[in-house]
């Protein structure tokens, strides 16, 4: 079955494609410096072409996700694959090995909130196999 196409609910920012990614992804900051600043968290709309997905990684105080578009993937290593959809919420642990990317018949959006943005660090592994 395809996944119902609905509108973007943020902006979907600029391309952040690179090595961590399997193909084509999108980033939006959703706050401003200054409220980074005054927050301490970082919130960001992902958008991930069809069957793109990250890298494994951890955060160093980890990462809220909230679906908001398509149908994706999240895996905890050592854990089954999880299947997403809009309005489901990942809790990604601190220091917690993980990945989360597209289907593969439609782009999946979600929000990412970081936490203790000032010294939440990423530490990007290797690409997921298939």
């Amino acid at each position: 079955m395809t996944p119902e196409i609905t509108p973007d609910l943020f902006p979907r920012g600029d391309d952040a494609s690179g090595p961590t990614f399997s193909g084509p992804v999108s980033l939006a900051q959703l706050l401003d410096p200054a409220q980074v600043a005054a927050t301490d968290i970082s919130i960001y709309n992902v958008t991930f072409a069809p069957g793109c997905r990250n890298s494994w990684h951890r955060h160093s105080h980890g990462q809220v996700l909230l679906v908001t578009r398509g149908v994706g993937y999240h895996q905890i290593r050592g854990q089954a694959v999880q299947e997403l959809h809009p309005g489901d919420v990942v809790v990604c642990p601190p220091d917690t090995d993980h990945w989360h990317g597209a289907g593969p018949d439609a782009e999946f959006a979600h929000v990412g909130i970081t936490p203790h943005a000032s010294i939440n660090q990423t530490t990007w592994l290797e690409p997921v196999g298939e």
